[in-house]
């Protein structure tokens, strides 16, 4: 499952992935986020990884990366503008997450963290580690996948 919340008038996007994420249930989200909700304000993403199970392989991280810059310029947005800080904890998330930040390195700004406090330093949050935590966990919007 997905959830994902927009906090600061739609700057900061939030998301947390919860199981397994496939090649297809992640691109699927990004199409509904660029084309069903208002990303005009988006300039970081924080996507945590930490409770996911990342199911795909090196090529499809290629190809997921296409699809979101695909669908960044048809929401008329500047790629470079968006930050993505990425949450993780295990050595496979960790791993594929890094394909991801160096497929973005000449688009978009990206970083990679196991913990909250360089999250909230990045972002300019006013929130403790443990209140992230209890936000990430209560984010007010789920996405599920269809098949």
């Amino acid at each position: 499952m997905i959830s994902y919340e927009y906090l600061n008038n739609g700057e900061v996007l939030f998301v947390t992935y919860n199981g397994p994420v496939t090649k297809l249930i992640l691109s699927s989200f990004l199409t509904f986020l660029f084309k069903e909700t208002d990303v005009s304000k988006l300039k970081n993403i924080l996507a945590d990884y930490r409770k996911a199970q990342i199911d795909f392989t090196g090529k499809e991280v290629t190809e997921l990366i296409q699809h979101r810059i695909q669908l960044v310029k048809k929401a008329n947005i500047t790629h470079s503008n968006i930050t993505s800080i990425f949450l993780v904890n295990s050595p496979k998330e960790t791993a594929i997450i890094v394909l991801f930040s160096m497929a973005l390195r000449n688009k978009a700004l990206s970083f990679i963290y196991s913990t909250n406090d360089p999250c909230l330093q990045k972002l300019s949050l006013d929130l403790t580690p443990k209140e992230l935590d209890l936000k990430l966990n209560n984010l007010k919007y789920s996405y599920q996948h269809k098949n």
